[in-house]
This record gives C-alpha cells, structure tokens and sequence, in this order.
C-alpha cells in the first residue's frame, strides 16, 4: 500500500470511518466468497473436482478495529491468524482442527499432496494426513514475525517480543483470554510459561538470524521467514486454487471482469500437472 496511508486510494475510501471500513471489507469478502463458488464450478464442469485439492486460506488477517487498529502487520491474533480450509478428494469431511498451522507448512503440505518427497531444506510440516482422514496431530510451536517483531505460539499459550533488542512485551493464555485483553508477562503465576515460551522464542529467532546473514542480499531487508513464505506462495500459485481477480470497482458495485484459475491435477506420483482456465 502507498505511504503514508493517506495517499493510498482505498484508506481514502473509508478515512477514519471504521463503519465505512467494514462494509467495503465484507463486501470484498462476499465478493470472493461467490467467485471460490464459480471456481468450484469451473473444477465440476471440467471433470477435475475428484482429483484437485483445493486450499482456501490468506497471507494474513486484519485488526477490523480491534485494539483500536485496522489492516493488518501486528502481533495480536486478529492480524497474524489465517483462514485455512481444505477440500480434498475422499478426504476428512467436517474436521474442524484445533492444531496450529503456519505459513510454512504449505510447501511441505503441496509437496505431500503431489506425491513428491519431502524437501529437508525448508521448514514446515505437511498437515495432508490430516485432511485425508488419517489420524495426525501437529504439536509444536509456531511463529510468526515482522520486522520490529517476532512471536511464538504454543497451543493456547503465545509470547511476543521485540527484535532489536530481544525483549518480551506480550504474553497471553488464549484459552482463557481470547481476545488478548490481559497481558500476563508480570504474572507470578506464568513465570514458569514466559521462560519456557522465551528459550523457545529465542532459539529460533537465533537459528533463523544466522541463515539471514548468510545470504548478504537478504541480510538487511529481508529475514529467513520472508524468504519461506515466499517459497510457500510460488507453490500456492502453482499448485492451489487462486483467485486472481481483476476488478472493476465503483462506488455502487463491485463487477467482476475475469477470473483465472490454477489448480494442481494429481493423477498419481508420475502424472502431476499443472491446468490454467480463463473464464469470464
């Protein structure tokens, strides 16, 4: 987005308006909504739903608010989490997991679907047994970050903290705090949880700070996770079902133009192609 914000066309839309902002937001999210519906279609009408895995999911949330924010680019659950749903041929119907799942776990997940091995030089779990049905729990932490930040989660239990200089400034219990309301890092009662969170933080941010500054170019402006999500999203536009939408937008309506459409074909580990449609 053009900054400062206020030379960026769509803040001019809704200004400091937060009513303004929600209706544009869910307009886009109707809007969406029933264009994923026409790509389903698309895969119905050319005989490709029974063996196209369809991943429906974000690079990010949005703050709608929330903590007096809007947009998205911080810590708090309403901006790091994602929608993910999955569709996959004879697979899970109904399984709604309480597992945490990262944007890393994309690549490995597209790669199991595909039949290929696993690639040992990323990170990410496959989370594909468990939308085929098979019995997989991932329990691990997860992490997300920024530039000025970095943050783990652990089941319900997450800890937030500043990079430079490495300094926790967040710590909740979403299981009893799922709006995030009460920071526990001075809690007597969660010590134990803040050091064990931190160790975990702090490996991590050390292990992936030494991959960034072993890649010169990357070094200043981007760091290790960029680089993964990054991996994950070419994988996302070659093997998943996109919605790349061009849009033409008045202040009435929103009209649909065209719709292109990727999905990944599997046939078996030996016949794996990729199919493009335009349609409008």
């Amino acid at each position: 987005s053009p900054k400062p914000k206020e030379n960026d066309p769509v803040y001019q839309k809704y200004g400091k308006n937060l009513e303004e902002y929600h209706r544009q937001y869910y307009a886009m999210v109707s809007q969406l909504d029933s264009n994923v519906g026409r790509m389903r279609e698309a895969l119905n009408q050319f005989g490709l739903s029974e063996n196209t895995v369809v991943i429906f999911t974000s690079d990010h949330g949005d703050m709608q608010g929330s903590q007096g924010l809007t947009n998205k680019g911080t810590a708090w659950e309403e901006s790091s989490r994602i929608p993910l749903i999955v569709y996959v041929p004879d697979g899970a119907q109904g399984l709604v997991s309480d597992d945490l799942i990262s944007g890393v776990d994309f690549f490995a997940s597209c790669l199991d679907y595909a039949s290929l091995p696993p690639e040992p030089s990323v990170e990410g779990d496959s989370f594909a047994p468990q939308t085929r049905g098979e019995q997989q729990i991932l329990d691990r932490p997860v992490f997300s970050e920024m530039q000025p930040w970095c943050m783990v989660r652990k089941g319900n239990l997450k800890l937030v903290a500043t990079k430079d200089p490495f300094q926790p400034t967040h710590l909740f219990d979403l299981g009893k705090d799922c709006y995030e309301m009460n920071n526990l890092l001075g809690h007597s009662g969660y010590t134990k949880t803040k050091k064990e969170l931190l160790a975990i933080l702090k490996g991590w941010y050390q292990r992936v700070s030494l991959v960034e500054n072993s890649h010169g170019w990357f070094a200043k402006k981007h760091t290790f996770g960029h680089i993964v999500r990054f991996i994950g999203y070419i994988v996302l536009i070659s093997a998943i079902l996109i919605t790349s939408v061009a849009l033409c937008v008045t202040d009435d309506n929103l009209k649909l133009n065209r719709v292109g459409l990727l999905a990944l074909r599997i046939d078996g580990q030996k016949d794996t192609k990729i199919w493009k449609f335009n349609f409008s």
